[in-house]
């Protein structure tokens, strides 16, 4: 099974698939993106490369819930 989905579950046995060079590993010796929380990685230098050259900078975005908004849109603080 492939995981182009960008290092989800669905390796070898279940396990963990780095985004950057696919390549297996177990649930504890995996990394996940310290932000977006979606993408694992096997090591440091995977992470790096594949933030800036692997285009996940700019699909990645926060796991914080977004700001409470009113129903016109404006941030609730400004109400």
């Amino acid at each position: 099974m492939s995981s182009k989905g960008g290092g989800k579950k669905g390796g070898v046995g279940g396990g963990l698939v780095c985004a950057h060079c696919k390549k297996a590993g177990e649930l504890g010796s995996m990394m996940h993106c310290g932000r977006c929380k979606r993408v694992c990685y096997c090591s440091r230098a995977c992470q790096k490369a594949h933030w800036k050259g692997g285009g996940h900078k700019k699909v990645c975005v926060s796991e914080a819930k977004p700001t409470v908004t009113a129903s016109c849109g404006r941030d609730a603080a400004t109400l």
